[in-house]
């Protein structure tokens, strides 16, 4: 039985509304029973609003709106000025301007309605944008050019829980720039770059429809990641130059990195050698060397390391505190023309969203800052998402980890309650605390061991009995066959990808990771010198349980320069021999310039085709060699041809 879906000023549609209520209960008390709030809008209470504070959840009727919000009658111009403005006067003019953000986070905005930043300067409140513009008159915010520096000591703070960087889930994340229920939006940045002074969320789109943000520029003025370079080893000390970006403390002859409200000895680094431009992750660190400043940023350590002179060192804290953008529950987003310097968290995390489009967005670090990283972990990280994702013409340089990431979330059966109920748990420390499941929502049973789905069914009834479990109670009977270990995943949460025009330099990890079960296409991008695999294919039940059963993926028309082997690795995580895992992949007309010699290989994958590809190698290659294959099924291998790389 589907959920009913009511409308009011406040809420855009029961399903998304109800499970971020559930997605915020959960956070303020674990042990808190949730149920979804299908029910509500079956009762006298249609038009409510739920506010959630710290101190718990309370329901408004439409006529009880929270005095928080004003709402703005007719069309209007705001105008905020950071230096010259007053918040005491009206904001509706440009001699009348707000000096802050204050003013205008208290506004529910209305069609046609434009928000003029008229210079850039210091800000220590977030953006809030919310109300509802139309598609034939959007709601508009306009930047002027400049440096934003956003602050986060007043900013607007809230608890989530996100997928796969969730370690802090009772911990209130500054924003940035909020889009709260917020529909027909459009951010114009004009160029304007927002510089971050601590950890925040930059921008947060959280049950909102059709919002694009373009030309905006995002950095962090200490970002964290702290980089370095050796100048000079000579066996018993090292001579080192610190970027100026990275403050620093050397405290009893230990080196401390000096955060804007942070700071960490570091526990994880990559070595980047200038020279190959090849980034690596790396046990080599200064943690057990005796360090003296000879100058600011110029250091010795003393004592025998195998840091190499002339690299560079990039180091950080593993804590997965923040995502850098986060997007939950939302419809029709667009970022475009989009340059993303530094990302702090697990990167932009699309979470239960629908409809998303990155167009020409860079995330590499700004040129001239000397700098060579620009992400903390992932770059793009689509978890649970349907609808269209496309990535089009973006660039990927200096990440921590993967620069594209897609994917569902396996859930474990650990209880058959009823004949048509069962209690399913989120098994990885950081992916929990959100409705994994809706009302409507269909499903599959998995095989834990060989990834063999079976007994679709759907979702009547979805509830979150604590952060790490639901139950859900089916429309058809839990099957007889259901096994211990077993999962379930969501089909209906999967979306159509198209990745096309990319190119990704300087990752230490993979380049994309994809499992879908939606149409995906991988086409004409540029992969240089990934140290683990180009294109990695997964699904699992047993280590990230990252879902994901491939059932029509082209990849064609790419070129892979010298990346580590194999270049595109089909690899389902099953321990059982299962050869269909995977089905339908095409790997076609794509050009591999090899380190050695496999440039794909494919396990459990049935219907698998491979054909007009070229790989170019140092050393004499037959085609078949350069190709494995390994328990997969239909599989045609034809026109592939090797040639040797020409000086």
């Amino acid at each position: 039985m589907r959920s009913r879906e009511r409308r009011s000023p406040d809420l855009r549609g029961s399903t998304i509304f109800e499970n971020v209520f559930a997605d915020r209960c959960d956070a303020r008390a674990e042990t808190k029973r949730i149920h979804t709030m299908r029910h509500l809008f079956t009762t006298p209470l249609l038009l409510a609003t739920i506010i959630c504070t710290g101190a718990g959840c309370s329901i408004l009727t439409s006529g009880e709106r929270s005095s928080e919000i004003a709402e703005s009658s007719d069309r209007t111009d705001y105008y905020i000025h950071p230096n010259d403005g007053s918040d005491a006067r009206s904001g509706l003019a440009t001699e009348e301007a707000w000096r802050s953000f204050a003013p205008l986070n208290r506004q529910e905005l209305k069609p046609g309605d434009r928000v003029h930043i008229l210079a850039p300067g210091h800000f220590d409140q977030s953006l809030r944008i919310s109300g509802s513009g139309s598609r034939a008159a959007p709601i508009e915010v306009h930047f002027a050019p400049g440096r934003y520096d956003f602050f986060p000591e007043n900013a607007l703070r809230r608890t989530f829980n996100i997928s796969n960087t969730n370690a802090d889930p009772e911990g209130e994340k500054a924003i940035g720039i909020f889009l709260e229920q917020a529909r027909h939006v459009r951010i114009h940045g004009h160029g304007a770059r927002i510089v971050f002074r601590g950890k925040m969320i930059e921008v947060c789109i959280d049950r909102s429809e059709d919002i694009t943000i373009s030309d905006l520029k995002f950095d962090y003025h200490r970002p964290t990641v702290s980089e370095y370079r050796v100048t000079e080893n000579d066996g018993d000390h090292l001579e080192i130059k610190v970027h100026r970006d990275s403050q620093y403390e050397i405290r009893d002859g230990r080196l401390v990195w000096i955060g804007e409200g942070w700071e960490k000895t570091g526990n994880l680094t990559q070595e980047l050698d200038p020279e190959t431009d090849v980034v690596r992750r790396t046990r080599k660190s200064l943690q057990n060397l005796q360090i003296e400043e000879i100058e600011p940023f110029h250091l010795r350590a003393r004592g025998k390391s195998d840091l190499k002179a002339g690299h560079i060192y990039q180091v950080r804290d593993t804590f997965r505190d923040y995502a850098a953008v986060f997007t939950r529950r939302s419809k029709d987003i667009v970022w475009k023309d989009i340059h993303f310097h530094f990302l702090h968290g697990m990167g932009l995390v699309s979470q239960f969203s629908e409809n998303l489009t990155f167009d020409n967005v860079v995330i590499a670090p700004d040129p001239k800052s000397g700098r060579t990283t620009a992400a903390w972990a992932d770059g793009i990280h689509v978890s649970g998402c349907r609808g269209k994702v496309q990535i089009k013409d973006c660039s990927f340089s200096g990440m921590h980890d993967d620069p594209i990431n897609i994917h569902g979330t396996h859930l474990r059966v650990v209880e058959r309650i009823s004949d048509n109920q069962i209690r399913v748990r989120f098994m990885h420390k950081q992916t929990f605390g959100f409705m994994a499941f809706n009302p409507g929502d269909d499903i599959t049973f998995v095989r834990w061991d060989s990834l063999e789905t079976y007994a679709p069914n759907t979702v009547e009834e979805a509830e979150l009995l604590n952060p790490k479990e639901m139950r859900l109670t089916l429309a058809q009977p839990v099957p007889e066959s259901l096994r211990e270990k077993d999962v379930v995943e969501n089909v209906t949460w999967t979306p159509e990808v198209l990745i096309t025009g990319c190119e990704v330099r300087r990752t230490p990890t993979r380049g994309f990771l994809l499992t879908t079960r939606r149409k995906a296409v991988i086409e004409n991008n540029k992969f240089y010198r990934t140290w683990m695999s180009a294109i990695l294919l997964e699904n699992d039940a047993s280590g990230w349980y990252e879902s994901g059963a491939i059932r029509d993926l082209t990849i064609r028309g790419n070129e892979f320069f010298y990346c580590r082997e194999p270049v595109i690795h089909i690899n389902p995580r099953n321990s059982i021999e299962n050869d269909s895992v995977h089905r339908n992949i095409r790997i076609e007309g794509n050009r591999f310039w090899l380190s050695d010699k496999v440039a794909i290989e494919a396990r459990s994958t049935k219907g698998l085709t491979i054909a007009g590809n070229r790989f170019y190698a140092d050393q004499t290659l037959d085609p078949k060699e350069a190709i494995r294959i390994e328990d997969c099924a239909d599989v045609t291998i034809r026109r592939n041809e090797s040639f040797p790389i020409e000086d």
